[in-house]
């Protein structure tokens, strides 16, 4: 039996996620599981092929083909996927479960138990599969599979070791600013400007008053430090795998609903709050670490 995600977000936390629910629910049922939708992003990820001799062999012939090669592959079984979903096949050989963006499945129900025993070849393409399990018991193991490569970790200590200066208790939030594709996502709901995102976490370094503070901003769009006056803040110019690794190493975060903070928080231990109202940012009470 072989379980095979073929989602179609690209978005890198999506994805890691999705790789990490499947990852411990693959350990839990013992059942392979193939991810080829995480191929784009496993090069980020030191121990991601690391399980099979054959998988890392797999993986290099892949990135030889051609730099967007695992993008092709990762396309090519969500295609699959789809019109296999699409086309009601269910035999013993072949499957495939499309659950799209809204709909929710429960991994750990019973009929979708007996699909992935009983389907040689299940594909499944969709974002919201869901387990309600402790993942804490399974820490150590998903923390070893998704360590970053080093070169990430390095520049995201280095970072954070420059944020902390002379003071090392100096506290340390990471500024998540989403904006970019937030301007269209869910009609733009959580899209705020630079200008409230400072407002914003002014108002969050006031409970700090009697400590040490540095903001470290991380953004998919480039910012001005002119922006984030007034307050120690360091802006990181990072790719967004580097980005993750630095969030998760601050000591709260604060920034909109997104997968990319939820998965630092989760990954790092990191207390996090969702900015959804710029005029009325969470309590430091609020800050809570995610899980899956």
């Amino acid at each position: 039996m072989l379980i095979i995600c073929a989602s179609k977000h690209s978005n890198l936390a999506n994805k890691l996620i999705l790789a990490a629910r499947f990852f411990v629910w693959g350990k839990r049922h013992s059942i392979k599981v193939c991810n080829p939708s995480f191929t784009p992003h496993a090069k980020y990820y030191a121990n991601w092929a690391s399980q099979s001799g054959t998988r890392k062999i797999i993986l290099e012939l892949i990135l030889r083909v051609h730099r967007n090669a695992p993008i092709y592959l990762a396309q090519f079984f969500h295609h699959l996927a789809t019109l296999l979903a699409k086309s009601g096949l269910n035999n013993r050989f072949f499957a495939a479960v499309d659950i799209g963006w809204q709909t929710t499945c429960n991994l750990e129900d019973p009929h979708f138990e007996e699909l992935a025993n009983t389907t040689f070849f299940l594909f499944l393409t969709g974002w919201n599969f869901i387990q309600e399990i402790d993942y804490e018991k399974y820490r150590n193991e998903i923390e070893k599979r998704f360590e970053p490569i080093p070169n990430h970790t390095e520049r995201a200590k280095a970072l954070i070791k420059k944020a902390k200066g002379e003071d090392p208790c100096r506290i340390i939030i990471g500024l998540h600013v989403r904006q970019g594709d937030y301007k269209s996502f869910q009609d733009g709901k959580y899209y705020f400007n630079t200008e409230q995102y400072v407002r914003a976490i002014r108002t969050i370094l006031a409970g700090f008053k009697d400590q040490t503070t540095c903001v470290v901003v991380c953004s998919n769009e480039k910012q001005s430090p002119e922006d984030f006056s007034g307050f120690d803040c360091i802006i990181s110019e990072e790719e967004a795998g580097c980005d993750l690794v630095t969030l998760s190493l601050c000591d709260y975060i604060l920034g909109p609903p997104s997968t990319f903070s939820h998965w630092a928080s989760f990954i790092g231990k990191v207390p996090r709050a969702e900015l959804t109202d710029p005029f009325e940012p969470p309590r430091i009470d609020s800050f809570v670490v995610a899980t899956l």
